[in-house]
């Protein structure tokens, strides 16, 4: 089902991606939300990065990510709501710190990245964690670990606009059920997004690239993908959970590097 998904959005990026009929644009745009608000309900990530990848080839690096982060703070704000059972308030504060320091510092050096090495790093960031974490052990549970998460995520989304695989690396040691996974790390997305907008919203006029009506669409698909995506984590069992995770993180990954490499050589 998720490869189906995966493929559904590959192909609205190359139809419409070079389409200058707004109404082809907008629907390209609800129909993703909708299927990777899905794919983050079921992951806890994932859907963020592919929703940032199929953005980032319609609108500008500012406009997709401010698009990008209101959508992923009512995906994941509805997803914390409907977990907040599961949620684990003392990572939360910890990752919170961090995040602010990340945005403090990052004011301080105001900028706009470009839309290939957006993509190289969003492709190349999951893998070098996964890679460091043979070295180090990460924890989200421990203090220094949710601080660092936060000032390391929130930096990525400033400078990638998702830090989703990135962040699944500081729970794979952790022992959380895929409820507090899921939970939990929805919590911090909503955290880092919030301060992605923040960032971002300076620097464009919403108003100006999206009508009212697109906006309040793009919020009910995310609140319904993400309730969809959460019936079915709760049909999964946790050997499953993790093997589906770390294949979509590898796959995910790849496409990004690839488009990436291709816009710097064009």
């Amino acid at each position: 089902m998720f490869s189906i998904f995966s493929f559904i959005t590959i192909i609205l990026v190359v139809i419409f991606t070079n389409s200058k009929d707004d109404s082809l644009i907008y629907i390209a745009t609800l129909i993703t939300i909708f299927a990777t608000s899905l794919l983050s309900g079921v992951f806890g990530m994932a859907g963020g990065l592919v929703l940032m990848f199929v953005l980032l080839s319609l609108y500008s690096v500012p406009v997709a990510m401010v698009l990008h982060g209101l959508v992923q703070l009512t995906a994941n704000g509805s997803r914390c709501f409907i977990l907040r059972s599961h949620i684990i308030t003392e990572i939360n504060l910890h990752y919170f710190l961090g995040a602010l320091i990340a945005l403090i510092t990052f004011t301080l050096i105001s900028f706009t990245p470009e839309k290939a090495y957006v993509l190289i790093m969003l492709g190349l960031f999951p893998n070098f964690m996964k890679f460091a974490m043979k070295f180090w052990h990460f924890d989200i549970r421990s203090i220094n670990s949710a601080i660092g998460a936060g000032l390391m995520m929130t930096s990525l989304q400033l400078l990638a606009g998702v830090s989703g695989p990135a962040l699944d690396v500081f729970y794979q040691n952790s022992n959380l059920s895929r409820f507090e996974i899921v939970a939990n790390k929805a919590l911090s997305q909503t955290i880092s997004h919030l301060l992605k907008c923040i960032f971002y919203v300076s620097l464009i006029s919403i108003d100006n690239h999206f009508p009212g009506w697109l906006l309040a669409m793009a919020a009910f698909l995310a609140i319904m993908g993400t309730r969809v995506g959460t019936t079915i984590l709760g049909r999964w069992n946790e050997n499953s959970f993790t093997r589906y995770t770390n294949k979509l993180i590898t796959g995910i990954s790849f496409v990004c590097i690839i488009q990436g490499a291709y816009l710097l050589a064009a």
